[in-house]
């Protein structure tokens, strides 16, 4: 009995039309990157992210799509737009003002934050730490809600470490 079900198995695989095969993958999506200030070589922020999107196969130019502002913030929402425009899939926004610049601008594309000045829930770009909602995520470090659950939080999991 084993054999005849794996011997249909085998048949199956073999004899399955060309059509059937695994659709040839897709290109991947855009990523915008935004910048209020410079889109510089050296900027810190840049550097880890670029090492990162290149160990993932995503090209500069291509597949990852630079903007900078530099430092006139009434370009930021123009940009946004073109980064959307030209297929960006998601934006990964560094500062405050270009956050809000994009989230005035799409209520659709994901908008990665790098936003060390806000908190999301007071700027409404979520409905609660719970429940967040919307289209904006990310880093955010003026969270004074989070601010005593955090480290609460780490010397638990610590705790349960050195057990």
């Amino acid at each position: 009995m084993k054999r005849r079900w794996l011997l249909r198995a085998a048949s199956g695989l073999v004899a399955r039309p060309a059509s059937a095969k695994a659709p040839p993958a897709r290109p991947p999506r855009k990523i915008g990157y935004l910048h209020p200030r410079s889109i510089a070589a050296g900027h810190p922020t840049l550097q880890l992210l670029r090492s990162q999107w290149q160990a993932l196969g995503y090209v500069e130019g291509e597949t990852v799509l630079l903007r900078s502002a530099n430092d006139d913030d009434s370009r930021l929402p123009v940009l946004v737009r073109e980064l959307i425009d030209s297929g960006a899939g998601v934006l990964i926004v560094v500062g405050a003002v270009a956050v809000r610049a994009a989230s005035l601008t799409t209520r659709t594309v994901p908008i990665v934050a790098i936003d060390l000045e806000t908190d999301p829930v007071q700027a409404g770009y979520a409905a609660s730490f719970a429940r967040p909602r919307g289209n904006v995520t990310g880093l955010f470090l003026d969270q004074p809600a989070l601010g005593l659950t955090l480290p609460q939080s780490l010397l638990l999991r610590a705790d349960e470490v050195i057990e």
